[in-house]
């Protein structure tokens, strides 16, 4: 078949890993995949190359103007600028679908942008449509035109022939939408199985830090205030007695100033390592160095990108009952999960899995399997082809 993938990102980090696995999966099922991005950007060439710290990224030529709308003009604004992008893409993407005989469209839903179901409904294209996140949920960035977001996002998941959430909470308030969940897939994130083969590359970090022969506690991310690592901190000081652990937090982000101050107050700097921003290149030796990995708090829609890497990696995992989590680990055999909020429960989680290195390794060697199985970026292009061979009759 051939597929146009459509997205109005940055194609950095996270989003770009997202966006060139997805389609790399597809190119290699055999598929020909081509790719309308904004002006200057080029995923293929940037995803996943930001450093931990969302703060280190830099930005050069037109793809500065976007870093600039997204993070100093006023959100109005902002928003004029997104509805605007229409105006560009709708002439682009008409004049690309007349040309390339596609099979089907791929595209990567973003606030306020129509054009693509406009286009594919005009010429009667197939059109799936993933699902990162929907209006009104809370989120970074407050949304001012909420109204005029919600009559969009109806128009263009109601004109879509497969949806793609990539949480079944997201599944959840798309079919709130009036759209059928027989339409709609959960496809949460995934991993290549080639870059989790290589066994203890962790070592080398642990012995750069000292750590060997320690249970080492860990997180990586941006460190914001929805992570509640501060509480991890603490409870992380309750229970580093009972066994010689260590906490490894790898990142940084704007909660370091105050993460530091409660590290000293609780005289545990020995005891704790804040890594400071790593290299994405970097990142995967950094995880690996964990025994017990931790996510105290998630957003309730998002699909973390490290809870992949963290399971592919064969990690211990404790992490909240959130339906990211849920629809990927099952508690008791391949994580530890506690209820959100819960903190004594995670107290007593987490004291259980420094203790026991039995439980640890049955846990882990469980989530990989599963990974390895059932959440590969080539399961996630299946589920997603499948949906179009149901619709066209096609057998490729």
């Amino acid at each position: 078949m051939k597929i146009l993938y459509i997205h109005r990102t940055q194609g950095r980090g996270g989003e770009g890993v997202h966006i060139t696995s997805v389609v790399r999966a597809l190119r290699e099922s055999g598929h020909v995949v081509d790719v309308i991005s904004p002006p200057g950007i080029d995923p293929f060439s940037t995803a996943g190359d930001s450093p931990v710290d969302k703060s280190e990224i830099r930005s050069t030529g037109i793809r500065r103007l976007w870093t600039f709308l997204s993070k100093r003009v006023p959100q109005s604004i902002f928003e004029m600028a997104e509805i605007a992008y229409n105006i560009y893409l709708f002439p682009l993407l008409l004049g690309q679908l007349l040309r390339g005989g596609y099979d089907f469209i791929y595209e990567r839903y973003a606030f306020l942008n129509i054009a693509p179901a406009v286009a594919a409904s005009l010429l009667g294209i197939p059109r799936g449509l993933e699902v990162n996140e929907v209006c009104g949920v809370k989120r970074a960035r407050d949304q001012k035109f909420l109204w005029l977001m919600e009559v969009t996002e109806r128009y263009t998941m109601r004109r879509a022939t497969a949806l793609f959430p990539v949480s079944s909470f997201l599944k959840r308030k798309i079919v709130e939408r009036g759209i059928s969940g027989e339409r709609v897939r959960v496809v949460p994130n995934a991993v290549h199985p080639e870059m989790f083969e290589k066994v203890g590359v962790g070592d080398e970090v642990r012995r750069s830090l000292g750590i060997e022969g320690k249970v080492v506690i860990g997180f990586a991310g941006w460190f914001d205030h929805w992570d509640m690592l501060e509480l991890l901190v603490k409870i992380f000081f309750e229970i580093r007695s009972s066994v010689p652990c260590h906490l490894l937090l790898i990142g940084s982000g704007r909660m370091m100033g105050s993460l530091k101050d409660l590290i000293d107050e609780l005289d545990i700097s020995e005891d704790v390592t804040l890594t400071g921003p790593v290299p994405r290149a970097d990142v995967v030796k950094f995880l690996d160095a964990l025994d017990v990995a931790v996510i105290t708090h998630s957003n309730e829609f998002g699909s973390p990108m490290v809870l992949f890497e963290f399971i592919a990696l064969g990690k211990c995992i404790v992490a909240p009952k959130l339906d990211p989590m849920t629809d990927v680990l099952e508690d008791g055999k391949d994580a530890l999960l506690f209820d959100p909020g819960n903190w004594d429960e995670m107290r007593i989680q987490l004291g259980e899995v420094v203790a026991r290195a039995d439980l640890r390794r049955r846990l882990g060697i469980s989530a990989r399997t599963k990974a390895m199985q059932s959440h590969t970026w080539g399961t996630n292009a299946e589920t997603i082809l499948d949906a179009f061979r149901m619709k066209t009759g096609s057998a490729a």
